[in-house]
């Protein structure tokens, strides 16, 4: 009996090793990309990793949404404003413009039609990455950078200006739109 609960609790822990966390996982590759870019490398200390943030399908294609109807309101606009003079190249421009941010809404809210069961699939996690390391004065800092990874834990972006964090993720269908957009004349 002894012998069966030793086995169980040895499969246990070899188990428990050997299964990673997501972040352990995102810390370790983090780590070996940035780390050497750092001014002095040796003196890094790990102080932590979480998760402050994600961002689903459904946010990203809103996201997006918006983007292209206020893209389509300023073509709109200037392609009244170039009309009511003479008609120029700018007034071609535009009516372009006008078609293709008209394309992406509709192309977007066709793919929202077709992930209607992952909408609410996390597309994009951001996760902030806090460190002690030396400085270029020599100093011990305390750094606080943004890590976003995406749905397959590729990471996406690292940035310390939360004005640079990306605001959607990779959404399934949106590259091939962006193709045909661009074909578009």
């Amino acid at each position: 009996m002894k012998k069966v609960v030793l086995f169980v609790c040895m499969v246990a822990v070899f188990a428990a090793c050997g299964n990673q966390s997501k972040e352990n996982i995102l810390r370790k590759k983090v780590e070996a990309e940035f780390i050497q870019k750092m001014n002095d490398p040796k003196s890094y200390e790990f102080v932590s990793l979480n998760q402050t943030d994600s961002i689903t399908y459904l946010q990203s294609i809103k996201e997006n949404v918006d983007y292209y109807k206020m893209e389509l309101d300023f073509a709109k606009h200037q392609y009244e404003f170039s009309t009511t003079a003479i008609p120029s190249d700018d007034s071609i421009k535009y009516a372009q413009d006008i078609v293709k941010n008209q394309f992406m809404i509709n192309g977007l809210d066709s793919l929202e039609k077709v992930l209607n069961n992952k909408l609410n699939y996390v597309g994009c996690r951001t996760y902030t990455w806090t460190f002690r390391a030396k400085n270029a004065m020599g100093a011990l800092t305390l750094g606080d950078y943004y890590v976003q990874v995406n749905d397959k834990d590729s990471i996406v972006n690292v940035t310390d200006n939360t004005k640079k964090l990306n605001l959607t993720c990779d959404i399934p269908g949106y590259d091939e739109l962006l193709k045909q957009k661009d074909e578009m004349k």
